[in-house]
């Protein structure tokens, strides 16, 4: 029964799970439903309206509309089927074989599928459908005694054309759902179309759209109303011999079509503002979401309705709020870690793991900075670290590395742990030497103020180490561990003992040595290394 019912009433039926092969089937149905509904109502019109008598009743049922509606079909038929072939080869092709025009092609078909089936009633089916009846009817008046009146065959042939409008209407939005699923399928196989593609789908927007239902709605049965009406009464006046009336006629014609006028003006404002509320509302949300997507997060949407819209822009204006807050999260979270960290765990999440890396590392440190903080109050030794890590991090930034961590007067700065970087060494010595430029501009800015200068150590080594997240559940750091960082800064520390700023490790040196000035250092004990190193200082 349910079968029986989806039938003749298509709009609630689901497509999701039909085969691919059943879906020209099934829309074959759908349309012959379409063609049903309209052709009934328009057959009980003729029924009780043409006052016939049980012969024409007769013929009328049995070879006139059917002889239409013949008619109707099969030019529905063959168009219907040349529409839909872009679709049928695409749902026809197996989806690990489909080509990517072939789904573009059936994606924009499906998207335009509901006005081509518009046109395709309009300018196709309801003229067979009028040419069908007419030659029906000549055929029925010459050999069959049908006597079909002239003023019988003016009003069929206006339901005729309403019958035509409803079968759009009620087709337009009954394939709609059907088309859904293709558009699913289609848009899973080549992905968005490009703008070129975009241009070949027929643009509608709502206000018209309404406009345009609504009007086919109102409009024919205003005209049909008030012809058939002048018709009957005229027919009327001369079946009972009262031709001398006939003389109102005119006068009439002219009030019936002020009626029809006034009627459907005020229905085209009513319809007018209706459509243009909806299109408002559309084009609002519409503007606001392209700020979204543009980045602008200040969008927001008054609620001047209390229908639907007004729970769409509730329901907007609190994603917004939460997208602020997320963005607020993010700026805050990337000003505590790396931004390329801080990207990581917004998209994979926190994962307290962790991966051996072959990477090189960088020590900074600033040179007798406690003797100076000393004299200075608990400001002004803020602010200065602050200017200082502000001069010095886009250059390790530059070359595409990130403060791990800041320890005080120190940072510790990687490079190839977070991204790949087959040339970090180089990165890192490049990094130390526009860490050097830097400070001597920030220097010459501090001298001209009276304030003091800084001097600072720089230690790079490079090799394996572990690189994730250490910490509880609760509380956790991204760092490196490992002998190659305890290195870096035992490497750091021997600034002080000769007087340099750069010290660089001999695998470093290795991969450094054409592209800078390095003097190599006597070999030195350090702490937690069992052999003297060597390191070499570069100029």
């Amino acid at each position: 029964m349910n079968k029986y019912f989806h039938f003749f009433w298509p709009f609630t039926t689901s497509y999701a799970d039909i085969p691919n092969s059943e879906i020209f089937g099934e829309l074959r149905r759908v349309c012959l439903a379409a063609v049903l509904w309209p052709v009934l109502s328009g057959t009980l019109l003729l029924y009780f309206g043409l006052s016939l008598t049980a012969h024409q009743q007769f013929l009328g049922i049995t070879m006139i509309v059917p002889g239409g509606t013949l008619a109707l079909l099969i030019i529905g038929a063959i168009v219907l089927k040349r529409d839909f072939h872009p679709i049928k080869v695409f749902l026809g092709s197996p989806p690990e074989q489909v080509d990517i025009q072939i789904a573009a092609e059936a994606l924009i078909q499906a998207r335009n599928f509901q006005l081509l089936s518009a046109r395709r009633i309009l300018f196709y089916q309801a003229p067979a459908f009028a040419l069908g009846f007419s030659l029906m009817t000549l055929m029925a008046n010459l050999y069959l005694g049908f006597g079909l009146e002239l003023w019988q065959l003016l009003i069929a042939l206006m339901v005729s054309f309403m019958v035509g409008v409803g079968h759009a209407i009620f087709e337009f939005y009954a394939v709609a759902r059907m088309m859904i699923r293709v558009i699913t399928l289609a848009h899973q196989q080549c992905g968005e179309l490009s703008p070129v593609q975009r241009q070949r789908i027929i643009r509608v927007d709502t206000k018209r759209k309404l406009l345009f239902v609504s009007s086919l709605v109102v409009l024919p049965p205003i005209i049909i109303l008030g012809t058939t009406l002048l018709i009957r009464i005229r027919h009327e006046l001369m079946l009972t011999g009262h031709e001398e009336l006939l003389g109102f006629l005119p006068s009439m014609i002219g009030w019936v079509t002020l009626i029809v006028a006034v009627s459907y003006a005020l229905s085209l404002l009513i319809f007018q503002r209706m459509a243009s509320e909806v299109s408002e509302s559309v084009s609002e949300l519409s503007n606001a979401m392209h700020r979204v997507e543009e980045g602008r997060l200040d969008a927001s949407l008054l609620e001047k309705t209390s229908d639907e819209y007004a729970g769409i822009y509730r329901r907007f204006n609190r994603m917004v709020s939460e997208l602020m807050e997320r963005e607020r999260l993010r700026d805050a979270f990337g000003r505590y870690v790396a931004k390329e960290l801080a990207e990581d765990v917004m998209h994979h999440g926190i994962n307290l793991g962790g991966r051996e890396v072959e990477a090189s590392v960088l020590f900074a440190d600033i040179r007798d900075f406690t003797a100076m903080s000393g004299k200075m109050s608990a400001e002004e030794v803020v602010s200065i670290l602050n200017q200082y890590f502000s001069v010095v991090e886009p250059s390790i930034q530059a070359e595409g590395g990130w403060i791990n961590k800041f320890g005080g007067d120190s940072l510790l700065a990687v490079f190839g742990v977070l991204t790949p970087q087959p040339d970090h060494i180089q990165h890192a010595v490049q990094a130390a030497l526009k860490m050097r430029a830097a400070l001597n501009e920030f220097n010459k800015e501090q001298e001209k103020t009276g304030k003091p200068s800084l001097r600072i150590g720089i230690g790079i080594h490079c090799g394996k180490m572990v690189a994730g997240s250490v910490g509880s559940k609760d509380r956790m750091e991204f760092t490196v561990i490992g002998d190659t960082v305890n290195t870096a800064s035992r490497i750091e520390g021997l600034n002080k003992k000769w007087g340099t700023d750069i010290l660089i490790s001999t695998e470093v040196a290795k991969a450094s040595r054409r592209e800078i000035d390095l003097e190599p250092m006597p070999e030195t004990m350090v702490r937690g290394i069992a052999t003297p190193i060597q390191v070499f200082a570069v100029k």
